[in-house]
């Protein structure tokens, strides 16, 4: 039997995957998907899922993909964002309107932007997508692999033109390359939860450093906000321990009544947080993307939109070899996609593991140095737009999708 013939072979069906799928999709390529897990429940409570902070940046991409409109229904924005640090004289507001913008990001339910995902790929009739299926023997010589799906005998074959591996941090595609990782056990977990406030957020995102965690207080519906807690393992297992009077009674204690009283916690979800950066993520006739080629802290909201602004990129560069009869799956197109993003990236995984170790540090001198660092952001208008620019991918070489073109 003959092989399946596809353009884009993609391997990994989750948001990066899928979006990857969904922005190629237009340039009439034969993309298929191939994802190892069964489709997830549609009917899921979107209060029980975890709150996906996009950038602004994020926001844009998906408006010219016209993903936007299926998602702003559910949608809340920031406009502003409060960092301070419990007990100390350090704090920034960072709002969108000085910065001249309509807001800093939005919040989506991670199932509601998976789900509507998925259905777009559904209805798109260049995109194939098999789940769930494992992926067996892979030959990237001749750019060919071997599907089987799941409870059947049948072993599907296919080529490809270009392999993107989406597969998540344990990547199966980037561990057959033998490409090296870095990995950083920050020895901390983030609690995940949800609850109600009593005043009006005003669409106000705040994080607090304190003794007690890093606690993040995202507005999600009117008054309701996602609360996700980072820290070391033992603040964790504290936070789990309380029941719901204590818990609440200690965060109104670290987060003081700026919105009111809180009530209505949700289950309490934990994970362990870990940041892994590959070596290499061109390699072979194949893209490294996601939490396969970086998986970040949350403590700044970086990972999926870091991933969506390499989406742009790869997009663009896809675009303009098409439009001008070259091949796309060249090599030297592909380590041009490296050098293009490699400074966002570097900058942008700096940036977070900066953060985590400052404000967990019990040094002294960093202790100090971290509260005039976030003075000057307040009160130093150019810094806090470079600061704010970088949190948003807004600096540097920017992709067209970014710009709407």
């Amino acid at each position: 039997m003959q092989d399946s013939q596809y353009d884009i072979c993609i391997i990994g069906g989750g948001l990066v995957g899928l979006s990857l799928a969904l922005a190629l999709a237009p340039l009439d390529l034969q993309i298929i998907i191939i994802e190892a897990k069964p489709p997830a429940e549609k009917n899921k409570n979107p209060d029980e899922s975890k709150a996906i902070a996009l950038t602004y940046t994020s926001e844009l991409i998906f408006k010219k993909l016209s993903i936007w409109p299926a998602l702003i229904s559910y949608a809340n924005p920031i406009k502003a964002l409060y960092i301070s640090e419990y007990g100390k004289f350090g704090r920034c507001h960072i709002k969108a309107a000085d910065l001249k913008l309509p807001n800093l990001g939005q919040l989506v339910p991670e199932a509601i932007l998976l789900n509507t995902l998925t259905e777009l790929v559904g209805k798109t009739k260049n995109i194939a997508f098999i789940r769930p299926a494992k992926v067996g023997r892979v030959d990237f010589n001749q750019r060919k692999l071997q599907v089987q799906i799941e409870g059947s005998v049948k072993v599907l074959s296919f080529t490809y033109r270009l392999l993107i591996a989406a597969d998540g941090m344990d990547s199966q595609i980037r561990n057959s390359l033998h490409i090296k990782i870095c990995k950083k056990d920050y020895k901390q977990a983030a609690l995940v939860t949800r609850l109600n406030v009593s005043q009006d957020h005003q669409h106000t995102a705040y994080e607090r450093f304190s003794p007690r965690g890093t606690l993040a207080l995202l507005p999600i519906a009117p008054r309701r906000c996602a609360l996700i807690i980072t820290g070391d393992y033992n603040k964790i297992q504290t936070w789990q321990a309380f029941n719901e009077e204590a818990f609440l009674a200690n965060l109104q204690q670290l987060m003081g009544y700026r919105l009111g009283r809180f009530s209505g916690l949700t289950k309490r979800l934990v994970f362990p947080l870990t940041m892994m950066v590959i070596e290499e993520q061109v390699k072979a006739g194949v893209i490294i993307l996601g939490n396969a080629a970086h998986l970040l802290h949350p403590i700044a909201a970086q990972g999926f939109n870091l991933s969506l602004r390499d989406i742009a990129t790869l997009t663009e560069l896809i675009a303009e070899a098409k439009g001008e009869h070259k091949d796309f799956a060249k090599e030297a197109l592909l380590q041009k996609y490296n050098e293009l993003r490699v400074k966002d990236q570097a900058s942008t995984i700096c940036m977070t593991n900066n953060i985590v170790d400052i404000f967990n540090s019990e040094s002294w001198f960093l202790q100090h140095s971290r509260q005039w660092g976030l003075l000057g952001l307040e009160y130093v208008p150019f810094l806090k737009t470079l600061f704010a620019k970088q949190a948003m991918g807004m600096r540097g070489k920017i992709s067209k999708l970014i710009h709407g073109e």
